[in-house]
């Protein structure tokens, strides 16, 4: 999945999952009582069983998808792409609204 851009292609260049423990508070993750191991593919989340309670999660899972990379010379998020857009269309464009009147 791309956006085409009159000049470039911006590439999807990954994508990150954010899934929020409410119950697993900082002084727990400082004390090591979870362990997140990060695979090639997936995650493992270990914990004692006694504290698995605070594994459990509501259903706030955040995605991202980052737009660019390496050989586009642009890393950005959606939130990053919304706001060049912006900033390209009420900023920039309305300067040249003389030369095409």
């Amino acid at each position: 999945m791309c956006n085409l851009d009159k000049h470039r292609r911006i590439p999807a260049d990954g994508s990150r999952s954010i899934i929020h423990f409410p119950n697993l508070t900082e002084p727990d993750r400082a004390n090591g009582i979870i362990s997140i191991e990060a695979l090639e593919d997936h995650f493992v989340a270990s914990v004692p069983l006694a504290l698995k309670h605070k594994l459990d999660f509501k259903d706030t899972m955040q995605f991202a998808v980052n737009f660019g990379g390496d050989t586009s010379g642009i890393s950005e998020g959606y939130g990053g792409l919304v706001e060049i857009y912006k900033f390209v269309a009420d900023s920039v464009l309305p300067r040249f609204t003389r030369f095409f009147t």
